[in-house]
């Protein structure tokens, strides 16, 4: 974990302060998505550090394969599932293996934005798929 963060992370984490701690010295909430800046302000509300969003991250990390295994299962079944979900799991992008020295400027340093989004849209997805299972309203909203 890390108190230093590139640009892109800082954002995020200046706009989670002044959405839950009335900062106003800085603020991108104009442009930038907000959902992710929404949920370390949450969190910020439980422990005010910068160690809190540096966890929560990888635990959204980690959600993302169980999603897409779920929905894997719902749509094409137990195995092919299993590998996709494995393959998530494994994949450099979602892992972060990258070279001694290198940090991609896309997926960010300790508290990447893209990995938690990706969680997102296979939660969403898994959700989509049980509500077309059993069609009801209350599964739809």
């Amino acid at each position: 974990m890390s108190k230093l963060h590139f640009w892109d992370e800082m954002v995020y984490l200046q706009n989670a302060q002044v959405i839950c701690c009335g900062k106003t010295n800085y603020s991108e909430l104009d442009y930038r998505p907000p959902l992710i800046s929404l949920i370390f302000a949450g969190l910020f509300l439980l422990w005010h550090h910068i160690y809190a969003a540096c966890l929560v991250t990888p635990f959204l990390n980690a959600l993302g394969p169980v999603f897409l295994y779920f929905a894997g299962r719902l749509s094409v079944g137990r195995l092919p599932a299993v590998i996709a979900a494995l393959l998530l799991t494994f994949s450099p992008f979602f892992v972060g293996v990258f070279p001694a020295g290198f940090v991609s400027d896309d997926t960010g340093n300790s508290v990447p934005t893209d990995s938690p989004a990706l969680t997102l849209v296979s939660l969403a997805f898994w959700l989509m798929l049980r509500a077309l299972n059993r069609e009801t309203a209350l599964r739809f909203a």
